[in-house]
């Protein structure tokens, strides 16, 4: 099946998740890849989507408009200093493929969309099916984006997680879930999943 859409509005900085948790190789040039600011290697798919290398199993993905951000916001989550990990990359003409000692992600140079597979069984653990990054305004005037994620989840997959809700629920698999703070609920953007990842969004929507 598949996820519900995550829409909402944003500060101006670049959509990006991250992914912990356990998560097709041929004879083609390696990229090369550059670092980033917390220390993790950075590996481009095409110009709106990175791979940031963070550890063997966790690895960042960095959504952003076709336009440059100007001056955007430094995340306040993702503040932790990465310590290289072994990796490589290859690169096809419609892929680039980034393997650590645990995890392949396979992403599309086209659209961006990543693939995440366990390194070592080949299993499938998630999969991207769509994203979007569109202009909006704020409730104050200043401009921002109207940000949409999708994942494809197993049909007996199970998601755990979100803050704390007074909805009676405890799995959002298939389920659409608002997140919106009030005073009696809580949103954190982290999610544990049944096949033995987790999500976190990385997004001030």
């Amino acid at each position: 099946g598949k996820s519900p859409a995550l829409p909402g509005r944003r500060m101006l900085r670049p959509l990006s998740l991250l992914l912990t948790g356990w998560v097709l190789t041929s004879t083609f040039h390696v990229i090369a890849s550059t670092s980033s600011g917390t220390g993790a290697a950075v590996v481009e798919v095409n110009a709106q989507t990175h791979l940031h290398i963070c550890a063997d199993a966790t690895i960042r993905i960095v959504h952003q408009p076709r336009r440059p951000i100007p001056n955007p916001f430094d995340s306040l989550v993702v503040t932790a200093q990465w310590r290289r990990v072994p990796f490589t990359t290859i690169e096809t003409e419609s892929s680039v493929t980034v393997q650590t000692a645990r995890v392949t992600v396979l992403a599309q140079k086209a659209t961006g969309l990543v693939e995440f597979r366990d390194r070592v069984t080949g299993r499938v653990l998630l999969q991207e099916s769509g994203w979007r990054l569109d202009p909006a305004t704020d409730f104050d005037g200043s401009p921002s984006y109207a940000v949409e994620q999708n994942w494809v989840l197993k049909a007996d997959e199970g998601l755990y997680g979100g803050g704390q809700y007074q909805n009676g629920l405890l799995q959002y698999g298939e389920l659409p879930l608002q997140r919106i703070q009030f005073i009696t609920e809580a949103v954190v953007p982290f999610f544990v999943s049944t096949e033995g990842y987790g999500l976190l969004w990385d997004n001030y929507a």
